[in-house]
């Protein structure tokens, strides 16, 4: 007997491609869409979110970033997401392999140059042998465009070595040191790195060798999503708000707005925002003919499996009946009856297998690109609390997304300490939190002690800013007995009874303690159940689930070492600007709590002894400044004072506060640098009577 493996035939009406159809999942509007961060890959998807067009079609949409295409397209496979950015690059292999897998539009046309560093002597392809190539991953899109490139001029691929390193911001430091000669770009990231003072001059144009060249013919992007989300009610919508994005990027009209959400999704420079969107706006077709797909399944398939582009076929005499949905037909393979029974009792171990080894891949490469990236970048001391964060953050990620997920079974934890500390840690507040199901009802009650402040929330996901709580609480005598006890719901209905009301895109509740003086202080005690019946034993661990985790966490690492990075970037190129957050961008990533106002900025002491920043303190239930390291981790606070908060501030005759950063010892209000020359510094200010102001900061010579 012969076994028909998944080959597909792609069908479609009026030569187009897409996955728009309808009927099977209810329609409940949450929608998980896998994106290259700040990338122009993501553009529609992007503008879609911003100009409300997700939200017009009665769609919440959770952004959910991926380090490269192979990432993207397992976290579809593997159910984190319902549809991904992707490239052919990844989306035909996967469907000659068997994945069901249905691209949306709009298609975006090919948007990557080789482009050189200064020093490179690289000037045209022929100069690429011998020369060191920046990538996003190995065997991924770009490798791919650099080796067709190659080919058709006759060039051996083996000659060029090619380095792989992501997100984009971790590339920069590698052009810095000199220790790449190219990297494959796209405009807005060309930009970036232009913006960083490293210029980057593309050898490569569209269409460089004539009409048949890969840079006139070749997708950059497909949007992709999987047969049991295409047949559902959510795709119709999808689709049209992805195709109405596409005619708002080609609209003349919105050519500001548009430069605009690059300088603001993208971190493309402002002078360079129109220029980059200019090459936009013809990138993003609705539709494909069947020679341009064949094309590029011939060039996906030329450089990985030597498959013939008639397996994955564009054939537009499908069905009509369905005009918008691929179908798949089955080819034959020789296949024995054995070699069919064996497969029908392993394929289900072995599939869950394959993705368990590639979500463990995923991991190890993020903890890779994270421990590298740290250790080539700032002074050494820098480079070596990099690393040490790396697997700081690495425990933390791990022990969060696999070991604290039971929401049946909830439990108050804080993963904060002085060994785990990361994202501007409070040495003066404990965060407890507990993960929850927003369809479940939960008590937490307890004794809030005589500490200053302590209060609950919850968060939601895929938020950013002061959208991510959903509410707050705050444990004070309108919600405590004489003698401090308290009792609060958390719920979608409370039912006249105090606590968190949810929806449902909450995840976890944060109960916040904060201390001025805590060896004076009584701490809160605090319990959390879940109301209804018992759970039951606990599951056993199931692959599946496993690696969903571990993609997870793999892209934890990816998106905290690139808002890392950023956070960077953004704030050392203003030394010495300390300002209220609310006037600087980046911040809505770490901080979006609306009972708190903050103040922060670059401190550098390379030409100084000593600075002086002089705040004025509204009233305010806690005030408190501290320093931190690059990577936003607090200084060793048990041996040295790093922290000072309005309990210990020595005022001013005018009632402002100074605070003095290096110096010597016995400085009044001193925060000591421990050896840094230069790092972040954060003030919290609670529950203000009025908004903070920007201090003033001196500079001592």
């Amino acid at each position: 007997m012969k076994l028909r493996p998944f080959v597909g035939t792609v069908i479609a009406a009026s030569l187009l491609l897409s996955a728009c159809g309808g009927g099977g999942r209810p329609n409940d509007g949450s929608v998980a869409i896998g994106v290259y961060p700040a990338s122009a890959l993501s553009l529609p998807v992007y503008v879609a979110v911003q100009q409300g067009m997700f939200d017009k079609e009665g769609l919440h949409v959770e952004l959910i970033d991926g380090k490269n295409g192979p990432e993207l397209i397992s976290g579809l496979i593997g159910g984190t997401t319902d549809l991904a950015v992707g490239a052919p690059g990844t989306v035909v292999p996967a469907i000659e392999q068997g994945q069901s897998l249905r691209p949306l539009s709009p298609y975006g046309s090919i948007d990557l140059a080789i482009a050189v560093t200064k020093d490179s002597g690289i000037t045209t392809i022929e100069d690429l042998p011998g020369k060191r190539i920046a990538i996003p991953s190995r065997g991924g899109a770009a490798e791919q465009f650099v080796n067709q490139l190659l080919a058709e001029r006759h060039i051996d691929a083996s000659t060029v070595q090619f380095i792989a390193a992501a997100p984009t911001a971790s590339q920069i430091p590698l052009a810095r040191k000199g220790d790449i000669d190219a990297a494959v770009l796209t405009a807005a990231s060309q930009a970036v790195f232009d913006a960083q003072g490293i210029p980057m001059t593309a050898i490569t144009e569209v269409d460089p060798v004539g009409s048949d060249g890969v840079s006139s013919y070749g997708l950059g992007t497909v949007l992709v999503t999987t047969a049991t989300f295409a047949e559902s009610d959510a795709a119709a919508p999808v689709c049209a708000a992805l195709e109405a994005a596409a005619g708002w990027i080609a609209d003349p009209a919105n050519e500001q707005a548009g430069a605009q959400l690059l300088t603001e999704r993208m971190n493309v420079p402002a002078d360079k925002a129109n220029q980059v969107w200019a090459s936009q706006k013809t990138l993003w077709p609705v539709e494909i003919s069947a020679d341009r797909w064949t094309q590029n399944v011939r060039w996906v398939n030329n450089q990985t499996s030597g498959k013939s582009d008639a397996d994955v076929p564009f054939d537009p005499s499908a069905d009509q009946r369905l005009p918008y949905t691929i179908q798949f037909v089955y080819h034959e393979r020789e296949e024995t009856m054995t070699q069919l029974a064996d497969q029908s009792t392993q394929s289900e171990s072995q599939h869950d297998r394959r993705q368990l080894t590639e979500a463990w891949s995923a991991v190890t490469d993020s903890l890779a690109t994270f421990g590298s990236t740290a250790a080539a970048t700032g002074s050494p001391l820098d480079s070596a609390e990099g690393v040490r964060h790396a697997l700081r953050l690495f425990g933390y990620l791990a022990e969060m997304n696999i070991e604290r997920q039971d929401v049946l079974r909830p439990e108050l934890f804080t993963l904060m300490s002085p060994m785990r500390k990361f994202w501007g840690d409070g040495i003066d507040v404990d965060y407890w939190t507990a993960m929850i199901d927003p369809n479940e009802t939960y008590r937490i009650h307890g004794n809030r002690g005589t500490v200053p402040y302590v209060a609950v929330l919850a968060n939601r996901v895929g938020a950013s800013g002061t959208d991510r709580v959903a509410d707050n609480i705050v444990i004070d005598d309108k919600v405590c007995d004489a003698d401090g006890n308290f009792e609060i719901f958390v719920a979608q209905e409370l039912e006249g009874r105090s606590g968190i009301r949810l929806d449902e895109r909450c995840f976890d509740v944060v109960v916040r303690v904060y201390h001025k003086t805590r060896n004076a202080e009584i701490d809160p005690v605090l319990h959390i159940e879940r109301l209804g019946p018992p759970p039951g034993a606990r599951p056993d661990l199931d692959t599946a689930w496993l690696a969903q985790r571990l993609t997870k966490l793999a892209r934890g690492m990816d998106v905290s070492l690139r808002r890392s990075l950023q956070l960077i970037e953004t704030l050392s190129q203003s030394p010495n600007e300390i300002r209220v957050t609310s006037e600087q961008r980046g911040w809505g990533d770490f901080y979006g709590t609306s009972s708190n106002q903050y103040i922060a900025g670059w401190w550098s002491l390379k030409d100084a002894t000593a600075v002086d920043i002089t705040f004025t303190l509204p009233d305010c239930t806690y005030f408190g400044v501290m320093l931190y390291n690059h990577w936003f981790e607090s200084f060793e606070y048990r041996d040295h004072t790093v922290n000072l908060n309005d309990a210990h501030f020595e005022r001013n005759d005018d009632g402002t506060v100074t605070i003095r950063i290096g110096g010597v010892e016995g400085d009044r209000n001193r925060l000591n640098p421990c050896n840094h020359t230069e790092g972040i510094l954060l003030a919290r200010c609670l529950e203000p009577a009025e908004d903070v102001t920007s201090p003033h900061v001196e500079i001592i010579r």
